[in-house]
């Protein structure tokens, strides 16, 4: 049996997962843990593509808020990080004219 090759969408939440220090295929909801990290992945590969900004800001509020609403706990270094770069967008759309 061949293994399927890993995309980098997975390979990155994987990282993440384990850099949080959680196994990766532990259960966590019904799934394995690393897939909980697939929307904080999806928030730095739709950052990194031509984007508007409007849509980024956008995409990532409802991002943050979702998770908060489900976990209601602090925010991880992952997580904060997404704040940041929230603020950061949110600030250049401010300017725009």
């Amino acid at each position: 049996m061949t293994k399927r090759p890993m995309s980098p969408r997975e390979a990155a939440a994987r990282a993440l997962c384990r850099r949080d220090g959680h196994p990766e295929n532990i259960q966590f909801e019904g799934r394995p843990m690393w897939e909980s990290y697939l929307d904080t992945v999806d928030v730095v590969l739709e950052t990194a593509t031509p984007l508007s900004i409007e849509a980024t800001a956008l995409r990532m509020t409802e991002l943050v808020l979702e998770e908060h609403r489900k976990s209601m706990i602090h925010f991880d270094a992952s997580k904060a990080w997404i704040f940041e770069t929230y603020q950061q967008c949110l600030a250049k759309v401010r300017k725009q004219p």
